[in-house]
């Protein structure tokens, strides 16, 4: 995972860009956890209500 996310970010620097975006799912506390680690950042929360 590490040096897929060194490529990664190589390859969004040499594009010129300034940040990498991602979605993960509210309830999917591992993947939060990890890209927490990997030095992503929380930008916003979406909440929604179901209506029946």
């Amino acid at each position: 995972m590490l040096k897929s996310k060194s490529l990664l970010e190589e390859k969004v620097k040499e594009l010129k860009l300034t940040s990498i975006g991602l979605h993960v799912f509210g309830h999917n506390t591992i993947a939060i956890n990890l890209y927490q680690k990997m030095g992503f950042d929380f930008t916003n929360h979406i909440m929604k209500k179901e209506l029946v």
